[in-house]
């Protein structure tokens, strides 16, 4: 199982970093550690990945998709996608390099995400549906 995160700034544009095994713009995610809360990996997660120190929206984190699709050896892999507010003082900026860890980010308007990987893209209507 992993965790992923849909990373909204102040001006609502979504956060994409460049996955590099998979090279494809993704949210920034990655395995949920044996007895970590998914909703905390969420976060754990995209801090390594982005250098942002984000935040869930609310007093309880907010679940927006889960991917479910298969994976190696037959078995059925989840992802479980959470909405984080990133730090407003702390700007990324397309293109950075965080942590020296040769990440590619980049912002985007969610609505322009039709050229996004196909499960990212239903994510992000899900989102639009839920802030709308």
């Amino acid at each position: 199982m992993t965790a992923s995160a849909l990373v909204l700034d102040p001006a609502g544009r979504l956060l994409l970093h460049r996955h590099r095994r998979l090279d494809r713009w993704l949210q920034p995610g990655g395995h949920v550690e044996a007895g970590e809360d998914p909703a905390l990996a969420a976060l754990r997660e995209t801090q390594e990945e982005t250098g942002l120190v984000p935040r869930h929206p609310g007093p309880a984190p907010v679940l927006v998709h889960v991917d479910e699709h298969p994976g190696p050896d037959r078995h059925v892999h989840l992802d479980l996608r959470f909405l984080l507010h990133a730090d407003p003082d702390r700007s990324v900026h397309a293109g950075e390099d965080v942590g020296g860890g040769g990440a590619a980010l980049r912002w985007i308007v969610p609505a322009a995400g039709a050229d996004l990987d196909p499960s990212l893209r239903r994510a992000v209507r899900t989102l639009r549906a839920r802030l709308a």
